[in-house]
Order: C-alpha cells, then sequence, then structure tokens
C-alpha cells in the first residue's frame, strides 16, 4: 500500500507503520452467539450526562449577568426579558448568541422570537441538548 509513497516510507519510521496498520484492524466480537468482526472507536467513554433545568437555570442565569446588570427580584420563571427586564432587541440577540456559545446549540432564526423568558428559554435549551445527545448516539450506533 505505502510503497508506492515513498514521502510516507521516510516521514515514519517502520515501526510506527506497522503500529498503525495494526491498530486499524477489526477485532472479533461475538454477538448472539456468532462472532462478527467490528470496530469499536468508542471503548471506554462515558455516555455524556444530561444537564437538568436546573443546572440550565443556573448557567442561564450566570450568561444573563455576565452582560447586563439585573436586579435578582425581577427574575422569574415568567419573567420577560424585553418588558420585566428592560431588554432591547440588540440585547435579546446578544443573549441568544451567548447562550448558542455557552451551551454550544443552534437557535433558528424563526425560534428566537418565541424565546422571550425565562422558562421558555430553559425549555428550548434542554430539548435542543436532548435531540443533540440523540443524534450522538445514532451516530454512535
Amino acid at each position: 500500500m505505502y510503497r508506492s509513497i515513498p514521502l510516507f516510507r521516510s516521514t515514519f519510521p517502520h515501526y510506527v507503520r506497522r503500529s498503525m496498520a495494526i491498530s486499524y484492524r477489526p477485532k472479533p466480537v461475538k454477538l448472539f452467539g456468532k462472532t462478527s468482526f467490528m470496530r469499536n472507536f468508542a471503548d471506554g467513554q462515558p455516555e455524556p450526562s444530561a444537564l437538568t433545568k436546573d443546572e440550565i437555570t443556573d448557567m442561564l442565569l450566570r450568561v444573563l449577568n455576565q452582560f447586563k446588570q439585573i436586579d435578582s427580584s425581577k427574575l422569574t420563571g415568567n419573567a420577560s426579558f424585553t418588558t420585566d427586564l428592560g431588554f432591547d432587541s440588540l440585547d435579546h440577540s446578544e443573549l441568544i448568541m451567548s447562550v448558542e456559545e455557552t451551551f454550544d446549540i443552534d437557535v433558528a432564526d424563526n425560534d428566537i422570537c418565541e424565546l422571550d423568558s425565562m422558562d421558555k428559554t430553559v425549555d428550548y435549551i434542554s430539548k435542543s441538548l436532548e435531540a443533540q445527545r440523540l443524534v450522538e448516539k445514532i451516530k454512535q450506533s
């Protein structure tokens, strides 16, 4: 395979090439009484734990406090960002961008206007994170 690529042979010593070839071989695995060959790329990796709604709320409060000083007495679950907390459209957009960066999610453009309170935002984040976990499980299997 790599005899035709002189650069590969000269770059990697023979013992590295040999270990690379061995590491990609599938391992025999016994499933349901039959032996099959499959690669186990995810061996030993724990399943990521899901954030609870309380943890999401705490993280969202930290995000809110980072870019705008908010009276904690006004922060309730159904408090509106615009009317109760005094956010304008730019503040709301910056909040959504901070949420996307903090939680590593993408908020759809048509969902931005719906995220106008703490409860709605926490629910949206929770559903997005759960969807990401399901996609990762499907990719792994």
